[in-house]
This record gives structure tokens, C-alpha cells and sequence, in this order.
């Protein structure tokens, strides 16, 4: 439900290569639900971002500037 409504948005971010937890592609198993069932309200912006750039159990710079722009844009 985050990512339903006018200006909201729902991003899940993976490490890819994770070495800790939720590594690799389970994501696909439901990501399609989601996807199909947020596309019939309207209004949705859901994503999933799979961050490989490294392969820790981390938030990676990469994606914490992502983020920051994503912010930036909304201001």
C-alpha cells in the first residue's frame, strides 16, 4: 500500500550478492503480484532495485545516492 496514491512510491532494494541475507532472485516469486494487483488500483509506483555493486550485508553508496537524488527531485 506505500507505493499507492498521488506523489507515493515503494522501493524495495536487494544487495545482490548479499552475505548475509535475502540474496539472489526470491524477489521474483511475488514482485509480479504486487506489480499486477498495484497496476489495477492506478496511482502506483512500486519498484524493486537490485543493487550488485557489491557483495556485502550493507547499504552501499551507490544506493544511498540513488536515494538522495530521489529526495532531491521531490523538493
Amino acid at each position: 500500500m506505500g507505493a499507492y496514491g498521488n506523489g507515493r512510491q515503494h522501493v524495495q532494494i536487494f544487495n545482490k550478492n548479499d552475505s548475509c541475507c535475502f540474496s539472489g532472485n526470491g524477489y521474483e516469486t511475488y514482485e509480479f503480484v504486487i506489480d499486477d494487483n498495484i497496476s489495477q488500483l492506478g496511482k502506483d509506483n512500486f519498484q524493486i532495485f537490485i543493487d550488485d555493486t557489491h557483495n556485502e550485508h550493507k547499504i552501499s553508496n551507490h544506493v544511498l545516492k540513488l536515494v538522495y537524488e530521489e529526495i532531491s527531485l521531490d523538493n
